[in-house]
C-alpha cells in the first residue's frame, strides 16, 4: 500500500479577452507520496511532497502576426523521513522551484515569405544520491535548458514550404549536496548552427517532412569538450484512415569532438508512432524511437525507446489513461555502461466544471543502475 493522497482546491482570475488577444491563467495544487524519493537500490527514503503551479497561456492574432506565449512556475516542498534512528530525520527538507516558458511568433502568415521565432525555457530538478552513504549523501540534480530557433518561411505554394534559418541551445546542469543542497558542481553547454525544414503536403491529410541541422557545441565547467554534430531526417506524417494515424521518420546523425577528448559517435536515428481510435473518445498509441546525443556527465549516449499508451473518455466528465515504456541506453566515454529505464503510469481525471478538474495519478519507475520509485500524486487544476 503506497499511502493516501490529499486533494486541495485552486482558484484563478477571470480571463481577459480583447479583440484578437486572449489570456488563460490557471493554478494547479497537489500532494504526492513516494516510497523512494532518492531512487536508491538500498535504504529507500519515503517522502511527502506538496506542489503549487500557477501559470498563464496567452495568444494574439492579427492578419500580420500570430503570437503564443506562456509560463508556469512549480514549487516543490518535499519532506523526507530518514527513519526514527537517524538523527538527521527531516533535517534535509527540500524546497525548490521548477518552471517553463515559451514564445512562438509567426510574422506574415500565408505570405510567400514570412518569419518564424520559437523559444522555450525549461527548468527541472530531481533528488539523487551521491557516493556518500546516509542522509549526508543526498543530492539535488538540476537542469536548465533554453532552445531557440529563428527561420524564414518560404512558401511558393499552398502545399509546399521551406523553413531556413538557425538555432541555438543553452544548457546548465547543477548538483547540490546536503545539508542545504547548495550548488557544488556546474556543467554548461552552448550549441548553435543552421537549420532547414521542408514540408510537402502531397495528400489532403498526409505530408512529407525533411529536416537537417548542424551544430557547433562547447562544454565548460564540470565537463570540458567541444565538437560538431549534424543530423538529417526524412519522414511521412499523415492520417491513413479516419481512425488511424501514422508518423514515421528515418535519419542519420553524427557527433564528433573537435577537441579530441571524446570519440566520435554516429548511427541511424528513427521514430515511428501509430495512433488508433478503436472507439469513440479513445486513443491507443504505440511508438518507437532511436537516437544519440552528447551527455553532460559522460561523453555520449544512445538509446532505443518503446512505449504503449491508452486513453479513454469514460463519461462526459471522467477520463482515464495508462501507459508505459522501456528505454535501453548505452553511455560511452569517461563513464561507460549500459542501462535500462522502465516507466509506467496511470491517471484518472474528473472535470467538475469547464474550468476546474481533479487528477489522481500513480506509476512505477525503475532504473537498472540505481533503484526504483512508485510515486502517487493528486492535483486539482483551476483554469480560465
Amino acid at each position: 500500500m503506497m499511502s493516501s493522497w490529499i486533494l486541495l482546491s485552486g482558484l484563478a482570475a477571470a480571463e481577459p479577452n480583447a479583440g484578437g488577444a486572449s489570456a488563460h491563467p490557471y493554478v494547479s495544487i497537489g500532494a504526492a507520496f513516494t516510497p523512494n524519493v532518492y531512487r536508491t537500490r538500498q535504504n529507500p527514503v519515503m517522502s511527502q511532497a506538496f506542489t503549487i503551479r500557477p501559470g498563464l497561456d496567452a495568444s494574439w492574432r492579427t492578419p500580420e502576426f500570430k503570437t503564443d506565449l506562456g509560463a508556469s512556475v512549480l514549487r516543490h516542498q518535499v519532506v523526507a523521513n530518514f527513519g526514527e534512528n537517524d538523527p538527521a530525520e527531516n533535517a534535509y527538507q527540500l524546497s525548490y522551484f521548477d518552471g517553463d516558458a515559451y514564445l512562438r511568433l509567426q510574422a506574415l502568415p500565408g505570405r510567400k515569405v514570412g518569419f518564424l521565432l520559437d523559444s522555450m525555457v525549461n527548468q527541472e530538478h530531481r533528488p539523487g544520491q551521491s557516493g556518500v552513504a546516509g542522509a549526508a549523501g543526498k543530492t539535488l540534480v538540476g537542469s536548465l535548458k533554453n532552445d531557440n530557433t529563428a527561420q524564414f518561411r518560404i512558401q511558393p505554394g499552398s502545399a509546399l514550404w521551406f523553413d531556413l534559418g538557425g538555432g541555438a541551445r543553452v544548457e546548465r546542469h547543477t548538483i547540490g549536496t546536503a545539508p542545504d543542497f547548495s550548488t557544488t558542481s556546474t556543467t554548461n553547454r552552448v550549441a548553435a548552427g543552421p537549420r532547414l525544414d521542408v514540408r510537402w503536403q502531397f495528400f489532403p491529410r498526409t505530408e512529407l517532412w525533411a529536416h537537417g541541422e548542424l551544430d557547433w557545441y562547447a562544454w565548460t565547467g564540470g565537463k570540458l569538450d567541444a565538437g560538431m554534430a549534424w543530423r538529417a531526417h526524412l519522414g511521412v506524417m499523415g492520417r491513413i484512415t479516419p481512425n488511424l494515424r501514422l508518423n514515421g521518420v528515418l535519419g542519420y546523425a553524427q557527433l564528433r569532438s573537435t577537441s579530441g577528448i571524446s570519440t566520435p559517435i554516429q548511427g541511424i536515428t528513427a521514430m515511428a508512432n501509430v495512433e488508433w481510435t478503436p472507439r469513440a473518445n479513445s486513443k491507443l498509441a504505440l511508438g518507437y524511437s532511436k537516437d544519440l546525443e552528447d551527455s553532460w556527465f559522460t561523453n555520449n549516449m544512445s538509446w532505443h525507446y518503446v512505449f504503449l499508451s491508452y486513453d479513454q473518455m469514460l463519461t462526459s466528465r471522467l477520463s482515464a489513461g495508462l501507459g508505459g515504456g522501456t528505454r535501453f541506453e548505452l553511455y560511452t566515454g569517461s563513464v561507460s555502461y549500459p542501462d535500462v529505464l522502465i516507466k509506467s503510469d496511470a491517471h484518472l481525471t474528473y472535470q467538475f466544471t469547464d474550468h476546474v478538474a481533479a487528477t489522481l495519478q500513480g506509476g512505477f519507475w525503475r532504473r537498472a543502475s540505481t533503484g526504483w520509485d512508485a510515486p502517487v500524486e493528486a492535483t486539482v487544476t483551476a483554469r480560465w
